[in-house]
């Protein structure tokens, strides 16, 4: 069941459910990030990919602004291991296929089962804490941003349809908004407040700078997943960017 927030202050925490009064009469309901269902550990906490969980967030890019669903799909085979099928829909794009390989302190995104890894996350998730994202050189390219793939694969089958040249006109780009520089950073935990009213409390925020001295942030809240992204940020504090996507919807 999908978990819609549209009103009220919804508050995720992984460990408990309760009622709060406010001095003004109204009341706060604080709900657990947990109710996703999901027993899990590791860097998947901060990303579930339990097959059929899906999420919807509200994109706004380049003036323009549109729901795009990301949902898990099952386990494939790949060198290296197994992946979850991260099947996105955007209506202006089409279907489009990523994989994530979640292990006990990572979590790794391929933009393709030939793709080089790419390191979202990595624990501890604590103030300070850095990776590299990825041994890639290419992956430093600022103007990758949610460019879908050059043929998108249609969930669940083999088949390829509407293929066709991507916006960069030169092949394959990602599903996932990942872009930027390679050192990725924790720079706190903390509860944010989305335009839809939803607060999402310990969310993980994360960054890293584009070569144009922009910022890339990103919000990971437990058991739920991303719940935010801006990209191209002017600073690391910005709420303002090239594109930015909220969490609008979640669950099965």
């Amino acid at each position: 069941m999908f978990r819609k927030f549209t009103t009220g202050i919804i508050v995720a925490a992984i460990l408990s459910i309760s009622w709060v009064g406010c001095s003004d009469d109204t009341t706060e309901i604080i709900t657990s990030g947990g109710s996703t269902g999901l027993t899990v550990t590791g860097a998947s906490e901060y990303f579930p990919l339990t097959p059929g969980y899906s999420s919807m967030y509200e994109v706004v890019s380049e003036g323009t602004s549109e729901v795009v669903t990301y949902t898990v799909g099952k386990e494939v085979a790949f060198s290296g291991g197994t992946a979850r099928e991260w099947i996105s829909y955007r209506p202006s794009v089409g279907y489009d296929t990523g994989y994530f390989q979640a292990t006990s302190i990572a979590l790794y995104y391929f933009s393709t089962l030939t793709s080089d890894p790419e390191k979202i996350l990595q624990l501890p998730l604590t103030a300070g804490q850095t990776w590299v994202r990825s041994d890639y050189s290419a992956s430093t390219d600022d103007s990758v941003v949610t460019i879908f793939d050059k043929f998108y694969v249609y969930p669940d089958t083999n088949q390829v349809i509407n293929p066709k040249e991507d916006d960069t006109g030169d092949g394959y780009a990602k599903n996932y908004p990942t872009a930027g520089q390679l050192s990725m950073s924790v720079e706190k935990i903390e509860q944010i407040r989305l335009n839809n009213g939803a607060v999402y409390s310990g969310s993980v925020k994360v960054f890293n700078q584009n070569t144009n001295n922009t910022y890339n942030i990103y919000w990971f809240a437990p058991g739920i997943g991303l719940v935010k992204y801006i990209m191209g940020a002017a600073t690391a504090a910005g709420t303002a960017g090239s594109e930015i996507g909220e969490l609008h919807s979640w669950g099965y």
